[in-house]
Formats: C-alpha cells, sequence, structure tokens
C-alpha cells in the first residue's frame, strides 16, 4: 500500500468547441491515467437557468466507465483528495462526493487552493456556534429537530470539553429550549441564547438585498451572535439554513429578517462568503460547517458558499447533506475526524463534502512547506502563542481574532507569492509585508502572555 497522497485533479477545457471536463489521477507528482468526456455529458449547462439551479438543482453525471477506471486506482480505507483546479467555473456546483464516493467507496476530501498550516487552536476545549434559520419565504423543514440532533452527533463524536451555542428564530426557540431539556445527557454543553436580546440588532431597513460593505457586518444575526458571545472565543460556525444562489455566481445562507422578526414571505434576508468571513474572524473561528436541509432553497448555493469559505480561510469547512444523513452519523464521523482524538479516520460518505489541509490527516510534518512567506516558521512568538491556546480553557475572543486576522494575511501573501513564485521584484515587494506581519504577531504574542501570568 502507498503511503503517498492520492490526488484527483480536475479541469474544465475551454479551448475547443465543445468543453471538456479533464480528470488526473497523480500520486503525489506522479500522473497515473487521464479521461476526458465533454462538460455537456456531465451535464454542465453552458449557461445557468436561475429556475433550474433552484432546489436539488441540475443533475450531474460522471461516466460509468470513467468510474470504472478510478476505482483500480484507489485503495481501501484510504482517502483520494480532490483538487478542482481554477478557475473551475460550473465545476463547483457539482456534488463530486456524491458521484465519486457510493462508486469508489473510499472517503473523498477536497485540497484548498493552497496547502498551508493548520490554524492554531486548544485542544482541551471547543466551541461552537449552532445557528438555525427558517424564513417563512423558504420551505419549511423540521428546524428544531435537526439541531438537537446536529447537537448530539457533535457532543458524542468529540472527546474534549464542548460547549455548543445555539441560535435560532423567534418563531422555535421555545420548542428547541423544550428538545433540549428533554435530553439529559448535554449537561452544561448547551447554551441557549433567547431571541429577545437580539432587539438591538434588528434593521431599521429590511432591505432583502446582499450587501457588499466591505469590512463590515450588517446582518442582525451575525451581530446578535457575535455580540452575544462577550469576549468568549469560537472554534467552529456551523450553520443550518437553506442556501441561495445569487448573482449566478456566489453562494450565500437564508436567514430570517432578524431573529425577532420573520414575517417577509416574499424573500429571505442573505448573508454571503464576505461577510461571513469577517464574522469569523471577529468571533475568532477557525473552522465553518453547512447543514443544507431537506428541500433547500437552492442546494447548489450552498455549496458554493462552502466551497468559497475553503478558499478564503485555513481551516476546514464542512457541507453536510441532511436528505443522506439524516441521523447524522456521518456528521459526527467529521466531526471525530476534525476535532476530535488524533487518529481518527476521515469519514467516508457521499453525505459530506469536506475541505481540509492535508496535516489533518498526514501529520504536522506535512505542513512544513516550502512557501517562502509563512508566519508557521517557529519563533518566539509562535511559541508563545501556543502556549496561550495550550493552557487556556478558551482563549480570550480578542486574541483569537487576532490570530484568525494573521492567518487570513498569510494566506493572502502565500498565493501572491504562488501568482508571482517567477517574479523577483513581486518577492522583494512582498518581503517587508511579511516582516510586518511578523512583528503584530510578536505584539499579540507579548500581550496575550502578559494576560496569562496575571493572577
Amino acid at each position: 500500500m502507498s503511503s503517498k497522497r492520492l490526488v484527483l485533479s480536475v479541469s474544465l477545457d475551454t479551448s475547443e468547441q465543445e468543453a471538456e471536463v479533464c480528470c488526473l489521477f497523480k500520486r503525489e507528482e506522479e500522473r497515473l491515467d487521464e479521461w476526458r468526456f465533454t462538460a455537456k455529458k456531465m451535464g454542465l449547462p453552458d449557461f445557468l437557468d436561475r429556475r433550474t439551479a433552484l432546489n436539488n438543482g441540475y443533475e450531474f453525471d460522471i461516466p460509468g466507465e470513467v468510474l470504472g477506471a478510478m476505482k483500480r486506482w484507489v485503495e481501501p480505507h484510504r482517502p483520494l483528495w480532490l483538487r478542482l483546479e481554477r478557475p473551475a467555473g460550473y465545476l463547483r456546483l457539482v456534488p463530486w462526493e456524491q458521484l465519486l464516493q457510493p462508486r469508489l467507496e473510499v472517503p473523498v476530501l477536497r485540497l484548498p487552493d493552497i496547502e498551508t498550516d493548520r490554524p492554531r487552536e486548544s485542544s482541551k476545549s471547543l466551541d461552537v456556534i449552532l445557528c438555525g434559520s427558517l424564513p417563512v419565504a423558504k420551505n419549511p423543514f423540521p428546524i428544531a429537530k435537526y439541531l438537537v440532533r446536529i447537537a448530539e452527533s457533535i457532543h458524542s463524536a468529540v472527546p474534549r470539553q464542548t460547549t455548543l451555542h445555539v441560535f435560532t428564530d423567534s418563531s422555535v426557540h421555545q420548542e428547541v429550549k423544550q428538545r433540549f431539556e428533554a435530553k439529559e445527557n448535554f449537561g452544561s454543553a448547551i447554551r441557549l441564547y433567547s431571541p429577545e436580546s437580539a432587539g438591538p440588532y434588528v434593521a431599521p431597513d429590511p432591505a432583502s438585498r446582499i450587501t457588499d460593505e466591505a469590512g463590515r457586518i450588517e446582518s442582525p444575526w451575525l451581530l446578535w451572535i457575535r455580540d452575544s458571545l462577550k469576549g468568549r472565543s469560537i472554534d467552529v460556525a456551523h450553520f443550518l439554513c437553506h442556501g441561495y444562489f445569487w448573482n449566478d455566481q456566489e453562494g450565500a445562507l437564508a436567514f430570517a429578517e432578524s431573529p425577532l422578526e420573520n414575517y417577509d414571505r416574499r424573500t429571505a434576508r442573505f448573508v454571503r462568503s464576505s461577510e461571513l468571513s469577517i464574522f469569523m474572524t471577529q468571533a475568532g473561528a477557525w473552522s465553518a460547517a453547512f447543514s443544507s436541509p431537506e428541500h433547500n432553497y437552492s442546494k447548489m448555493g450552498l455549496r458554493l458558499l462552502a466551497d468559497a469559505m475553503a478558499q478564503v480561510r485555513p481551516g476546514p469547512v464542512l457541507h453536510q447533506d441532511l436528505r443522506l444523513d439524516s441521523g447524522c452519523d456521518a456528521l459526527g464521523q467529521a466531526y471525530a475526524f476534525l476535532y476530535g482524538l488524533p487518529g481518527a479516520p476521515p469519514p467516508a460518505s457521499p453525505a459530506l463534502s469536506l475541505s481540509c489541509q492535508p496535516s489533518w490527516l498526514e501529520g504536522p510534518a506535512i505542513a512544513q512547506l516550502s512557501h517562502k512567506f509563512s508566519l508557521a516558521v517557529k519563533s518566539s512568538a509562535t511559541l508563545d502563542l501556543e502556549r496561550v491556546f495550550e493552557t487556556a480553557e478558551n482563549v480570550p475572543g480578542w486574541i483569537a481574532a487576532a490570530e484568525r486576522s494573521l492567518e487570513q494575511a498569510d494566506l493572502r501573501l502565500q498565493k501572491m507569492e504562488k501568482r508571482n513564485e517567477t517574479g523577483q521584484t513581486r518577492r522583494t515587494e512582498l518581503g517587508p509585508v511579511e516582516a510586518n506581519l511578523r512583528r503584530v504577531q510578536e505584539i499579540i504574542a507579548r500581550a496575550a502572555t502578559k494576560l496569562g501570568d496575571k493572577p
């Protein structure tokens, strides 16, 4: 059995009159096999029809002979890494795990655009935001039942001290509260937040537009959640919501007008990846998860949002299709793999799409990459921050938020370096930026260490 990583690299060739999907199997850098078939044969449209993109969306397929040929290369229990070459176009809308996993019968994991080090985290505890919203403008689903089921799956899968911070609509808050109170196994692991405290965040102009204000959070939901934490940092932000396909190119989450208002039967309120990423940074979250409900308004929109989040943040991003995992067993396996004890196997389920750094499976050594600009190189500042994260039961929110900001800045530097890896001028320009980031990291480390030394 080979210890080398098996990668399926997928790209779209539009150089000919009829676009083709190119599938390349590699073991590390060794080319093993290649298959090509028309985009039309897979079900990729030339142009998206908005009405067809709703609910389950388009039907996609991989030719049976191609899947049969792929089967010869996979090894039992060893994951297949999927890489969507950029620009991926409509390939990002395809539920690859649902097409590949049942036939290949191995875990399928997604490789982010940039392979980098794992986000810094505490091994002692795990704080999870679990937020569910069901706007009356969208199809109903049993939101209270699923929130409790997801919470049970997380609680039983993660051995470290886990706290779930639950946020939902006022219309279902009481039912959610009763369902959690009926469960005796949670103990103090559940913190259910009353929507009544969201009064200050009800927007005076409840417009349904998707905003594009750089660096700002405008969603009443995200503002309510962030401020309710009162300085406590979060590890995972998990959302149970309908998806939305915006502008034929970007996914979003669909919420009610606010936690207290849910009257608009015409349209929901939407949060796209840029605003969600800002929220996660401010909350100190290093990982995101999305549960797609039954009769989702746009399954493709939610998949597209998950893919976008995986490319702008270094932490893992998980997408669950509740239609295929109504008992949340596969979700529990994913949480055990990502946030449980080291050595837990990756989940093998068509219900899950999981993007993560290879170090989650292959160990920390894999993260010692050759990129020039990375804050991962051990220094006194990084060692001080590691001690803070390891000794605190919950890292103060400002420290976690600062760390996430640095991680994303580091990721952007690596992307710039990758795009300009042959240009000496660009490397010269990036050097001072990287040095400044290191100085910021040292300042944060000193302040965090002094705070930890206080009695």
